[in-house]
């Protein structure tokens, strides 16, 4: 499985995929979808997969939902006929958003942002300060 990236002037990825996508090839979308951040607007085209495991449709699922609560977005194109039937049987093609082609996936995802991509935000924990102290109702004797 072979996997090109290639990022539009506006900031969305696009991953072409070329291979079958198992348990054993995953590993370079994995880490070019990783390298992309979590608030990243990813394409993958998978015109060039004609079969998924669920290990590989278990990861897609992940990723989309790492996106999503990151602010990014995923979209899924150019499916092949396997695949697509594949998806509908699990269920998935509600969860992801499917495109016919290319260039209408990129299409779509540049419609829910303006301008470049935003950044990623700081994660972390709040700073643990007093909270305000509520006054205690008066007791009465």
């Amino acid at each position: 499985m072979a996997v090109s990236v290639f990022t539009t002037p506006e900031g969305v990825h696009i991953f072409r995929v070329r291979g079958k996508l198992s348990a054993n090839s995953i590993g370079d979308l994995k880490t070019a979808l990783d390298a992309a951040g979590e608030r990243a607007y990813a394409v993958i085209n998978l015109k060039g997969a004609p079969m998924l495991d669920s290990v590989s449709i278990g990861y897609l699922v992940r990723r989309h939902s790492v996106l999503w609560r990151g602010g990014g977005a995923m979209a899924l194109c150019c499916l092949h006929p396997m695949v697509s039937k594949l998806l509908a049987m699990a269920g998935l093609n509600k969860h992801f958003t499917v495109h016919e082609g290319e260039e209408d996936a990129v299409a779509a995802l540049k419609k829910s942002f303006t301008g470049p991509v935003p950044q990623p935000k700081k994660r972390g924990r709040k700073p643990k300060g007093k909270e305000p102290e509520t006054p205690k109702a008066e007791e009465k004797i």
